[in-house]
């Protein structure tokens, strides 16, 4: 069990259910288990019950404790030679050189800017289309960047106040003037990039909080349509690849599915850069778009910091020397499909290991990945539901670490009958 250092007792399950309720705060609704340590696919209570993590910090962990970024932050903060925490961002450092090496190199941008998380790094991503209009002689007052409805960019007041979504708008104040939501619809991206004061577009490949909501493959791919429309226009393009990039979807990053040609002006990326052990995001672009940032125009206090930069640069170097890593992430997701066909009402899609399970006729899959969390038989599940269309259940193991084994007994003995179970009440009529 977790101990208390105040009290140097040991906390139950139902003790950090009882601080976070007394103490926390409701952002999020909590999921009914509690982790006290993980490692490899699967995660632990204080009480030793083991659960396999279908959620994987919302896309971000190839494995649990993952013993190379580790030991990477280790030497960083340890090595007499070399250690070092905070540094002023005013200064560069090695450890900054040696991940902006191996990023630009691993993704073939000339360019990258860190800060810590992906919500922000969208956001910088915002300001610099924005000083590219400037740029441009817009002005700034009818200054427009396109969004695609049922985004999900974060939780920044930029992409809140802008989304289609009631909940995430609500209580935000009034709508963050400069951008213009349109459906996910070809002659609506269209019009919007054809306004004269519109500087460009940012989008999602793979909608993953959405649904996820799959991008079609080949001649039929939006982003591939959106990418042509945009460079015929004259307009900038950047792709959030937070959650679908760095081989969650298979590849490097998803919109490489639809090949070099299709390469945007700007990709964003974290959650899996950090390996689950820092908070690290970046943008990655060309020359030209880094010309929108000047001294002082924009920062992070610790974006980059060395801490970060180890554990990144030690988790990009693997996946630049391990390019099967796409190979296994497409297959994790394939297994899930195979395993789960054949379910009446119940379809299942998937772009390398960020899957989706659709369930007709419901209104939201909450229930559902309750039922799958708090099923009795073989493995403990956490899966996710879809932050706007509930209606699907979201997967993404930590599919580095998760064995073909796990797979086939967890669908066998937990996802398969609660999905079973609630097909046959869909048939009846019954509850959903």
């Amino acid at each position: 069990m977790m101990s208390d250092k105040r009290s140097n007792s040991r906390l139950s399950t139902r003790d950090c259910e009882r601080i976070d309720d007394e103490h926390g705060v409701k952002n999020y609704k909590r999921k009914d288990f509690v982790p006290s340590r993980t490692k490899g696919a699967y995660l632990w209570t204080p009480e030793d019950v083991r659960l396999l993590d279908l959620l994987a910090s919302y896309g971000a962990v190839m494995e649990h404790c993952w013993d190379l970024p580790i030991d990477a932050l280790i030497k960083c903060l340890t090595d007499p030679q070399q250690q070092m925490d905070a540094v002023s961002a005013a200064v560069t450092t090695p450890y900054r050189a040696r991940f902006q090496l191996a990023v630009t190199r691993f993704t073939g941008y000339k360019r990258v800017f860190a800060k810590c998380g992906g919500g922000e790094m969208v956001e910088t991503a915002y300001s610099a289309l924005f000083r590219h209009a400037t740029m441009r002689g817009i002005p700034q007052e009818d200054q427009e960047v396109v969004l695609i409805d049922k985004f999900f960019h974060g939780r920044m007041r930029s992409s809140q106040t802008n989304s289609s979504d009631l909940h995430q708008r609500t209580g935000k104040g009034p709508r963050v003037r400069g951008f213009n939501t349109v459906l996910r619809d070809i002659e609506a991206v269209r019009e919007a990039l054809m306004k004269p004061n519109c500087i460009g577009i940012v989008l999602e490949k793979h909608q993953g909080e959405a649904g996820p909501i799959f991008d079609a493959r080949g001649k039929d791919s939006f982003y591939r349509e959106i990418h042509t429309i945009a460079r015929q226009l004259g307009k900038l393009i950047v792709v959030d690849e937070v959650q679908s990039g760095l081989y969650r979807c298979g590849y490097k990053m998803s919109w490489m599915e639809d090949g070099p040609q299709y390469r945007p002006d700007a990709t964003v990326l974290a959650k899996i850069l950090g390996g689950g052990i820092e908070p690290i995001s970046a943008i990655v672009c060309n020359d030209d778009f880094a010309k929108a940032w000047t001294p002082g125009s924009d920062g992070s206090t610790f974006g980059g910091f060395p801490p970060a930069c180890a554990a990144a640069t030690a988790v990009i170097e693997y996946m630049e020397q391990h390019p099967e890593l796409g190979e296994r992430s497409i297959a994790v997701g394939k297994r899930f499909a195979d395993k789960l066909s054949g379910i009446p009402h119940v379809s299942v899609d998937y772009r390398g290991s960020m899957i989706g399970v659709f369930v007709e006729s419901l209104s939201s899959a909450e229930d559902i990945c309750h039922d799958i969390l708090k099923a009795k038989r073989g493995a403990y599940l956490i899966p996710g539901h879809a932050y706007e269309h509930g209606t699907y259940i979201r997967i993404s193991p930590a599919f580095k670490a998760i064995t073909d084994g796990d797979i086939d007994d967890i669908c066998r003995f937990t996802l398969r009958p609660v999905l079973e179970k609630v097909s046959l009440e869909i048939i009846k009529g019954e509850k959903w």
